[in-house]
């Protein structure tokens, strides 16, 4: 982490998840067999899949428009849908917009004296896209074209299983090359905006 800036992660690559929402899922998508263990009554996986392509189709429609903040309220939508499916149930999160995600980054960055911005990575099967959220202002959109989904699953893998290898370095390789996708494409303008207020958004 560069001690200029303070980054909230919010997107995960392998299990993605959230911590805010702007909306909860559809009603009718609930069910009252919730409190049943998840392995007793398995959610059909073609409806999940299916759910899968159709948030997906809209993250990069959006994306492909322009529309960042519509893309990010989809990403949520979508993180909100892995949870359900995963814990079978809803997950308890508050509802927030984008506004009050920023107000909070820029209540953490008054409070620390360090820009707070949260980073939102998302997988698509060509690319990673990922979104940076500011305490003020439009989202910025960053793409990442050689880290496709594929690629980026083989490349965590590598590194969970060379963390495992007792006083070994060799996770070194691995941790570096995510860094250069999901951090270092970020360090220009972050740093033009921790060096110079006025270039803040």
């Amino acid at each position: 982490m560069r001690p200029w800036v303070s980054l909230a992660a919010l997107g995960c690559l392998l299990i993605p998840h959230s911590v805010w929402a702007i909306a909860r899922l559809n009603p009718a998508s609930r069910s009252p067999r919730s409190v049943i263990p998840a392995p007793l009554v398995p959610e059909p996986p073609s409806l999940h899949q299916s759910l899968q392509r159709s948030w997906r189709r809209s993250i990069d429609e959006h994306l492909a428009a322009g529309q960042l903040s519509e893309a990010w309220a989809a990403m949520e939508l979508y993180h909100l849908a892995e949870i359900h499916h995963y814990l079978n149930r809803d997950p308890e999160v508050p509802e927030k917009s984008l506004l009050q995600v920023q107000e909070e980054l820029q209540e953490s960055t008054e409070r620390s004296g360090s820009l707070t911005v949260a980073v939102y990575p998302f997988l698509l099967p060509n690319r990673m896209e990922m979104l940076l959220i500011p305490p003020q202002g439009e989202p910025r959109r960053y793409r990442v074209p050689e880290a496709d989904e594929g690629t980026i699953r083989r490349v965590m893998g590598d590194l969970m299983a060379k963390i495992r290898l007792d006083e070994s370095q060799e996770f070194m390789e691995p941790a570096q090359q995510l860094y250069d996708w999901l951090i270092r494409p970020l360090e220009p303008e972050l740093r033009a905006w921790q060096t110079s207020p006025s270039a803040h958004p």
